[in-house]
């Protein structure tokens, strides 16, 4: 609980609120549903004059505190014969119910994202694992489900020869030797340098046959 003797949001009052506590600490998004609670100012003389405040609320992350700024006033709670004050002793108390349907429900909620959570990153490892070729994740696939990734690879494949042999045809340099400028051209438009292509006959990007070769300069 927590006890503002000298006023809230309102200068002599006795405010009191249920917090929970150490909420910092708690995890990201944490809420808890209080059915029902009920905060008591004592009366040490007469019970039947007990201040007694009753409410419902949920708790949960920027709202870790609930209760009433207007429990008593100071003037009545400092009244000698009052009842309130016994000895410079107050006595307060607080009751709290909670729905325990409402939070196992919510903890189940909870279980099954985290669960749906695993399996789905478990599920991604295993994608993964059988893309990078690993036996043991190939291991229970049946004849058409690596079939169908061996496709899948052939056109993941494909995609990634194809924008090399687009870097390749960007590149200044012959991309066989590495070293000398580009300067001839076959009959299915690649090209490399001149030393390189008088040692090809089938073209090294489409594996076309070369039937003719012919120099261009830039």
């Amino acid at each position: 609980m927590k006890l503002y003797p000298h006023g809230n949001r309102q200068p002599g009052q006795l405010a009191l609120y249920l917090a929970v506590a150490d909420s910092e600490t708690l995890r990201l998004g944490w809420a808890r549903h209080v059915h029902d609670f009920t905060l008591t100012i004592h009366n040490q003389r007469y019970p039947s004059r007990n201040v007694v405040k009753q409410g419902s609320f949920e708790f949960k992350q920027g709202a870790s505190d609930w209760g009433w700024w207007s429990m008593l006033t100071l003037p009545i709670l400092q009244i000698p014969n009052a009842g309130f004050l016994v000895n410079d002793k107050l006595t307060v108390s607080v009751r709290v119910s909670i729905d325990v349907c409402r939070q196992l429900e919510e903890a189940e909620a909870r279980v099954g994202a985290l669960e749906l959570e695993a399996r789905a990153r478990d599920a991604a490892v295993a994608e993964l694992r059988r893309r990078q070729g690993d036996a043991a994740a190939l291991e229970p696939l049946s004849m058409e489900q690596l079939e169908l990734l061996q496709s899948e690879t052939k056109d993941v494949l494909s995609r990634i020869e194809a924008r090399l042999r687009g870097l390749n045809r960007e590149a200044p340099n012959c991309h066989i030797c590495l070293e000398k400028p580009k300067d001839t051209i076959f009959n299915c438009g690649h090209t490399t340098c001149a030393t390189c292509a008088e040692q090809v006959t089938i073209c090294p990007d489409c594996r076309t046959p070369i039937t003719t070769k012919a120099r261009f300069y830039l």
